[in-house]
């Protein structure tokens, strides 16, 4: 490291040497915190005094050669700088001096030898100039002060400069030192101060060959205090963290392995209360107060402040804590276990009779595993309900397992259970299923209070225990007379959530249960949930109700993102999505995991980018879809999720099939799904994405089967809503590809006659159904209806799929001026969508970007990659024919005739037979000129 900001020192001791060199003995100390350069300042100066003709005798003390007497003189007369004659003299008499018999013990006696190494010296002074170093000088021998004292008292009026070095310490031992040479009245203090900005922006350019600006500068600073010895260490941790990668300039300032050691070395080199308190201070972290940390080491008011003084000088500590967590780190991984653990057993204690914060004093009994004390289960559990408020849910488990060992009595255990279940789940549901077993005995046998008897269904329904949490629904129902206020309020919320989440689960105990509505005044809490899941209620049962939704917003307007109110936040989200308030519920979504994000919630967090991205997946952002709900399950693998794995699927499945990614959501399609999660609020989401891959790819079969097992679905489970799947519409498209009108114009007036009002995108969507099912002419009016209500929903995809078959019923009718300008809006929002297969779909039509010429051209081509067999296929469709009608004309099966279908579908990129009479009719114009 480069001498900075030393200059005036340099200076001044220049001018003390040549006040030496006029005769004019002088003596002086050189004191500062350590490590703040004294010793490179005594080297460079000793370097510049004997290039200048000085003669420079120097020694440097260790605490290890304390004891070795005469040491440090030793060290000055055996300097290669003194002549030969005068260090043999030297070494003579200082063998002598040894060799007495009182020579450790009384000076007195042995000091009369003293006068000889006198004359050593003033010989040597008169022919050159004499400087004297000595650094570390508190840790010099006593005989070695005794003769520096001597000797000192003797240079008035010699050529002679004593230059000594010290550190500043907390407690001197030595009187020699700190009363007779210290304080000798010749003695000059110069002392050190810590580098300025300035002077640490010097050392880091230097040490990183560039430029520092003032805010590196300035971070440096803060985190050294500006000890050289730290400035020099973070810039080898800077070094470092560019070299491991691979060149690349790190975010902010690294601090790592170097730092830490160059604490720790500060801490070593110290006085041993400085080490002590230090410690105290890492065990005790913010709530370290002097009278803590005296009573944590058993040392005086006074110590423990001088320790802290001496830990501000040498850059360690800032107003009241340590100035890195770093340094904090080092010096508690410094402290031999076996005393690291008694230290915070002995500051549980300590910090609990001060009346701290729970989770202050949980903290310390968790390090040091100490559940004795009669305070401490109650404590603990209190912590951990702080913990995961806060969003620590590590801590908060820590806390619960360390609690868990705390009793024996059964409902106490049960408890700590309950809450260290829930606190698992939030972090990872893998690791936390464990519990549902004991949850569902400690219920079931009434030793679970009720409050937690409520969460624990919840946690039993996530993992699919179905029958478990029916048998403690049924049980809580038995006692509906006995519930209070709040727990009759916990009932309504869990049956009505349960309507509409676990349907089956809820048709089983719906007679245990009591009717819904009964519930009196509630305190807020318990309000905020009544309000939430009766909105959605509202909204599912009876289409998106403008007064439900406005109350699903006061919710999520109103509320705070704590963890018990997380469950009704996503009811009133759901809410709103439902009733086509996609805007507002991205906004709330958006924010929601944000904030839990904050938390360090990593389920609630995938949640909600599932959600997301399923509000994406509705509003027709294909890719922002993907993007959030890959995310999701970067947090959150799909073997975590539980009964709700439907919700990640269903947005995988859709958003890969309207992109034109078939293989992926083929993968998707295929991911193993229990029946009973199918029969959830997230599974008719999941059965319609799956009918719509079908669909996509003109396996009409499969597709006519999952949306009509879908809707069974919904009516058995008295969920029939289409605001969750509009599977009549779905089934009549796959039924309209099968060449099926009949049955499709059946399931689409079933639709229109439904007895609430359906969200604008169901409208729409149906709209575009019954125009493909209606006669050409009649399809333009209908499908420009789809598409005013569609703008109206904000779903883009369902525009974007109106939009292509309004262009092609113009351009069928031959309206091609219309189905152009058409076309190229259509083009617009697939391009928003991101949905490939569509736009393909679009090219062969009198829409887009093609010209007259193109399209004909685009259709002659299509049509040309069919065989011989699917040209035949094909043109008997075009004409109107069913599927068994066309075996029959072929002498093929009705399998056959699908299976053509299928292929002829795929190449043309067209959704159905419907489409197929424009593009045989195109073909027929290329083929004429």
């Amino acid at each position: 490291m480069p001498l900075v900001e030393r200059s005036d020192e340099l200076s001044h001791l220049a001018d003390l040497l040549a006040d030496s060199v006029s005769g004019k003995g002088r003596l002086a100390v050189i004191m500062g915190p350590i490590s703040y350069g004294k010793t490179e300042l005594l080297r460079v100066f000793g370097e510049q005094a004997a290039e200048s003709g000085v003669t420079w005798l120097s020694s440097s003390c260790s605490p290890l050669e304390r004891d070795l007497p005469l040491g440090v003189m030793n060290q000055l007369f055996h300097t290669a700088a003194l002549p030969a004659d005068h260090r043999a003299r030297a070494a003579q008499t200082l063998r002598e001096a040894v060799h007495h018999p009182t020579g450790t013990e009384d000076a007195g006696d042995w000091l009369s030898l003293a006068p000889r190494l006198w004359t050593v010296l003033l010989e040597l002074s008169e022919s050159r100039p004499l400087l004297i170093t000595v650094d570390d000088v508190e840790y010099a021998d006593l005989p070695s002060l005794h003769l520096l004292l001597y000797l000192v008292r003797r240079i008035t009026s010699a050529r002679i400069f004593v230059l000594l070095a010290a550190a500043d310490r907390p407690q001197r031992v030595c009187p020699i030192l700190d009363v007779d040479l210290l304080h000798h009245p010749a003695c000059e203090r110069i002392r050190l101060n810590p580098l300025s900005i300035k002077g640490v922006a010097d050392v880091v350019t230097h040490e990183l060959a560039g430029a520092a600006d003032e805010a590196t500068a300035a971070a440096v600073y803060r985190i050294s205090g500006g000890n050289p010895l730290l400035v020099t260490a973070i810039t080898e941790d800077y070094r470092n963290a560019v070299k491991a990668a691979n060149g690349a300039e790190p975010a902010g300032i690294p601090v790592g392995e170097t730092y830490a050691r160059s604490v720790l070395t500060l801490l070593h080199r110290g006085d041993p209360d400085t080490l002590l308190v230090a410690r105290a201070l890492a065990v005790l972290g913010e709530h370290g107060s002097p009278r803590l940390v005296a009573d944590l080491v058993d040392r005086t008011a006074d110590t423990v402040g001088q320790a802290l003084r001496s830990l501000r000088a040498i850059g360690l500590f800032g107003v009241s804590d340590y100035r890195h967590p770093s340094a904090r780190s080092a010096v508690l991984n410094d402290i031999d276990p076996h005393d690291r653990v008694e230290a915070h057993r002995r500051a549980a204690h300590l910090v609990h009779a001060e009346g701290a914060a729970a989770t202050t004093i949980a903290d310390h009994l968790v390090r040091a595993a100490h559940h004795e004390p009669p305070w401490a289960l109650e404590l603990l559990r209190d912590a951990a309900t702080q913990a995961v408020a806060a969003g620590r849910h590590d801590a908060a488990i820590r806390y619960l397992r360390l609690a868990s060992r705390a009793t024996t009595d059964e409902g106490e255990r049960a408890l700590v259970t309950s809450l260290l279940a829930r606190a698992e789940w939030l972090l990872n549901p893998a690791i936390a299923e464990r519990h549902a077993a004991p949850l569902h005995a400690a219920a079931g046998n009434g030793v679970l209070g009720r409050s937690d008897t409520f969460s624990s269904i919840r946690f039993l329904l996530w993992y699919g225990y179905l029958d478990e949490a029916t048998d403690l629904l049924r049980k809580l129902g038995s006692s509906a007379d006995e519930l209070d206020l709040e727990d009759a309020a916990s009932l309504e919320i869990t049956g009505r959530w349960l309507s509409l989440t676990f349907p089956g689960v809820f048709q089983e105990v719906s007679r245990d249960l009591p009717p819904f509505d009964q519930t009196g005044v509630v305190p807020s809490s318990f309000s905020v949930y009544l309000q939430a899941v009766r909105a959605l209620d509202t909204v599912l049962r009876r289409g998106p109700d403008i007064e439900a939704a406005r109350t699903a917003d006061q919710v999520l307007r109103h509320s705070a993102v704590d963890e018990p109110f997380v469950e009704a936040m996503d009811s009133a989200l759901s809410a709103l999505i439902h009733a086509d308030q996609l805007d507002k519920a991205r906004h709330y979504c958006s924010s929601l995991h944000d904030e839990l994000s904050n938390r360090g919630s990593p389920t609630w967090q995938a949640y909600f980018s599932s959600v997301r991205a399923y509000i994406e997946l509705r509003q027709g952002r294909l890719s922002a879809a993907l993007e959030h709900i890959t995310a999701a399950l970067r947090i959150m693998p799909l073997r975590n999720w539980g009964t709700a794995v439907c919700l990640p699927l269903a947005v995988l499945i859709r958003a890969h099939t309207e992109t034109g990614d078939y293989e992926s959501a083929l993968a998707s399609v295929r991911h193993p799904i229990p029946e009973s999660h199918v029969k959830t609020r997230w599974g008719f989401p999941y059965l319609y994405s799956r009918a719509q891959y079908y669909l996509r790819i003109h396996n009409f079969r499969a597709a006519l089967s999952d949306f009509l097992a879908c809707g069974r679905l919904m009516r058995e489970l008295d969920l029939d809503s289409p605001a969750l799947a509009p599977w009549r519409t779905g089934a009549a498209e796959a039924y309209l590809g099968l060449g099926e009108s009949e049955p499709a114009r059946k399931l689409l007036n079933e639709q229109q006659a439904l007895q609430y009002r359906q969200p604008a995108r169901v409208r729409g969507n149906l709209l575009r159904v019954q125009a493909a099912a209606g006669e050409p002419r009649q399809r333009p009016a209908l499908l420009r209806q789809a598409v005013d209500v569609l703008q109206e929903s904000g779903d883009g995809l369902e525009l974007a799929y109106s939009l292509v078959a309004l262009t092609r019923a113009l351009d069928a009718l031959g309206d091609s001026n219309k189905a152009r300008m058409i076309g190229h809006r259509a083009e617009t929002v697939i391009t928003d969508c991101g949905a490939e297969p569509l736009r393909r779909a679009l090219s062969y039509s009198g829409g887009g970007d093609s010209g007259g010429s193109g399209e004909s051209s685009g259709a002659a081509e299509g049509i040309g990659a069919l065989s011989d067999a699917e040209q035949r296929v094909a043109s008997l469709a075009a004409s109107g024919y069913t599927n068994r009608e066309i075996a029959g004309k072929l002498y093929i099966t009705v399998s056959t005739v699908e299976q053509h279908l299928t292929r002829i579908y795929r190449k043309l990129a067209v959704n159905g037979r419907s489409n197929l009479p424009v593009l045989f009719h195109q073909n027929q114009k290329v083929s004429a000129e």
